[in-house]
């Protein structure tokens, strides 16, 4: 019962509902929650809880329940029984659950309707479904939907088929969530015939606080009143500062070691290439221009100088190395016919390298390989 918290609304002295969550047009940032049961947790118990049965049975606030939970119970087992993971942190979900207020302002049919029309539309998307309206004298009605975590079909001779497509599996990420909290928004608005939910945040109607924290039940049997909770919002707001300036250190620091990172990476390509190192004013200078754009900068100045040293004459050292490479080969006649074939062209430190390391490789794989015949012409 913990997780099912005080809505936080009271009545005024004209007997209407007053909330801090209603924005500019009387649209309310509304609350819905999304949870799961994995295989081998207390499954049987929420659906207990919300088919109003065993330990729950007689609730007096139940106002509305789905009649199919025989078949649902089924299509939990059927998930259950084909889990292949059902131990630890990833173990497979079997059950999901969606909690949300309903409108103060709706009468019984149009909580019922609500309650269906979120029935169908999981089952619509191939999932079981029940649900369970909570308003008989609640000041916030809301409604208890359990759904199963996969897509199931009966087949032709009545056996419960689980569809394990990873895809159709639903809560999956922070993206889906908010889809599917919209999809409840809109289902609710259709039933009222206007806007009374936003799936968005605060700020999204217009209004300008941080969100309050939720009562648990035990805490507004206990007394916690709306003084008390301003306090702990206070405080909570405290924290919440204080974690937020040392999010923001944290994020500093790490950019600041990814730019160290990469003025490593420079410096190595810059040592490959036989180039000095980067002098104090050109990391104050990457620093400047930012990261990624000092980092690529730094890399065509680099490409920019092996090039201009590809063009210049090959140093009698080089070309010394070639020749002694070529005879190990057994390439000396096909280098002699490549240096022929230049004329009067120079003899350059890009074209000698470029040699020298196809000779080398001809060295690493043996004279008889597909590069050594290619080289020479076979």
């Amino acid at each position: 019962m913990k997780k099912y918290r005080n809505r936080g609304i009271g009545r005024s002295g004209t007997d209407a509902l007053t909330s801090g969550r209603i924005g500019v047009g009387g649209i309310r940032t509304f609350h819905v929650n999304f949870s799961s049961r994995k295989v081998g947790t207390s499954v049987a118990g929420l659906i207990d809880y919300v088919a109003a049965e065993g330990d729950y049975e007689g609730r007096d606030d139940l106002e509305g329940k789905t009649e199919n939970l025989a078949e649902f119970r089924r299509a939990i087992d059927a998930i259950d029984a084909a889990a292949k993971v059902r131990k630890g942190p990833t173990a497979e979900r079997v059950l999901c659950s969606i909690v949300t207020e309903l409108p103060s302002t709706f009468d019984q049919s149009q909580r019922i309707e609500a309650a269906e029309r979120l029935v169908e539309y999981w089952e619509a998307k191939g999932h079981s479904a029940i649900v369970a309206i909570h308003g008989n004298g609640k000041v916030q009605p809301h409604l208890h939907l359990a759904i199963s975590a996969r897509p199931v079909t009966v087949n032709s001779i009545g056996q419960i088929v689980v569809n394990r497509d990873t895809k159709k599996r639903p809560f999956n990420t922070k993206k889906q969530i908010y889809g599917e909290r919209q999809n409840v928004a809109w289902i609710i608005n259709d039933v009222a015939g206007r806007e009374v939910f936003h799936p968005g945040r605060l700020a999204d109607t217009g209004i300008d606080r941080m969100p309050k924290r939720r009562l648990t039940v035990g805490e507004y049997k206990a007394g916690v009143n709306a003084t008390k909770n301003a306090e702990i919002v206070a405080l909570q707001r405290i924290e919440y500062e204080r974690r937020k300036a040392e999010a923001k250190k944290r994020a500093v620091s790490k950019r600041r070691e990814k730019y160290h990172r990469r003025i490593e990476r420079v410096k190595a390509v810059a040592g490959k290439c036989g180039l000095k190192a980067l002098n104090l004013q050109e990391q104050i200078d990457l620093q400047n221009e930012g990261a990624k754009k000092g980092f690529d900068a730094a890399m065509q100045k680099a490409r920019d100088q092996v090039r201009a040293a590809d063009q210049e004459p090959a140093t009698g050292k080089q070309v010394a190395y070639l020749l002694d490479l070529a005879r190990l080969t057994a390439s000396s006649k096909a280098i002699k016919a490549k240096i022929d074939k230049l004329g009067d062209l120079e003899l350059t430190k890009g074209w000698a390298g470029e040699q020298i390391r196809r000779l080398q490789e001809i060295q690493r794989e043996g004279v008889q390989s597909r590069a050594h015949k290619d080289f020479n012409g076979l």
